[in-house]
């Protein structure tokens, strides 16, 4: 048999009985070649393993089912993570030859279950990404497993990274890298803007920031932290909360960076310079983390990178093969937005 090092395109030609130019129009899906024709292509295919084998059950079937990115609707304009996971996704289906869909859903309502667990809608997927909360669903995993469904997860938690293959950062050992810059440098006093209350990979990070500074002997007490959702108004009012407080923390510490900038604009509402006055740290070193000003000291975690792989370990489970949760180790982008406390 032709092995997948050495198969061509004429190899799988000459084992179907057909001309290359044949095997070019069934790989492109030409309306010019028959059923029984297309049949005996994709076996070949198969059989010589010219391309990914999901691809060619893909073709054998006539269309493309669909790899699904399944991510929150929210109230508010989707952050950067989202546009950012949304093109990493739709790279992979590009690759790998899939259709691709994005499903927002309200994580509140609960019968997101009920519309991801309809017979005529897993049928139309080839496979499930599913991002925060859902990735941290455990209930929905696991049906979703009984049904025979492909899951990959997005920036799970420790709870559900065992039950199903997936992509994400080492957010706790982000949250140490953060704390461990920050020690560094002198300060002591921290506050921290956390994610939404059900985003356990936020959560993660403020368990790594907790243990950073137990690391180096400094009370939990000498950290504040204040609700957020991810979004630039919530970085403004978790800054103000903070500010309010009395609690006079040298740094803060924002979950991501869409809320580190609003953090920035309401630290220059109150008159202070940062870093001279305060340090401000942030998440997923978005775009525009460079261009605010300063600019953002943040942590990368390659978010484009991680979705395309997500696609991958669809396809991976499509050939039958058992792929690996992957966490990616935090790199920490140090800017101007941080310095030593005065």
């Amino acid at each position: 048999m032709t092995t997948k090092k050495d198969a061509t395109i004429d190899a799988v030609a000459a084992l179907a009985g057909v001309s290359r130019a044949t095997v070019s129009r069934v790989l492109n899906r030409s309306a010019y070649v028959s059923a029984d024709v297309a049949k005996k292509v994709c076996a070949a295919i198969e059989a010589t393993n010219y391309m990914p084998n999901a691809q060619a059950r893909l073709l054998a079937g006539g269309r493309r089912k669909a790899v699904v990115l399944v991510y929150p609707a929210v109230p508010f304009p989707p952050t950067w993570h989202f546009y950012q996971t949304e093109t990493g996704v739709i790279r992979g289906c590009s690759v790998y030859g899939f259709n691709q869909k994005t499903l927002l859903l309200a994580p509140e309502d609960l019968t997101y279950h009920d519309q991801l667990l309809a017979p005529d809608f897993l049928n139309e997927c080839e496979g499930l990404i599913l991002t925060p909360p859902f990735a941290d669903d455990a209930r929905l995993i696991q049906k979703l497993e009984a049904r025979g469904v492909s899951v990959a997860l997005i920036a799970a938690g420790s709870a559900t990274r065992r039950l199903r293959p997936g992509v994400g950062l080492d957010d706790e050992a982000a949250g140490f890298a953060i704390a461990e810059h920050l020690i560094s440098l002198g300060h002591k006093r921290f506050g921290f803007i956390e994610g939404m209350t059900d985003h356990v990979s936020a959560f993660e990070r403020l368990n790594g920031v907790l243990r950073g500074l137990s690391t180096h002997g400094i009370d939990h007490s000498q950290l504040l932290s204040v609700p957020g959702a991810l979004t630039f108004e919530t970085g403004i009012s978790g800054f103000e909360a903070i500010q309010t407080s009395g609690f006079a923390p040298t740094a803060i510490i924002c979950a991501n960076d869409e809320m580190a900038a609003g953090a920035l604009r309401s630290a220059y509402a109150y008159g202070l310079n940062v870093p001279r006055d305060i340090s401000i740290v942030g998440f997923d070193d978005a775009p525009f983390a460079r261009l605010l000003s300063p600019p953002l000291t943040t942590v990368s975690q390659g978010v484009v990178e991680l979705a395309m792989r997500s696609v991958t370990l669809i396809l991976e489970m499509v050939k039958g093969q058992t792929p690996s949760n992957e966490l990616t180790p935090p790199q920490i982008v140090l800017r101007e937005s941080t310095a030593a406390p005065r």
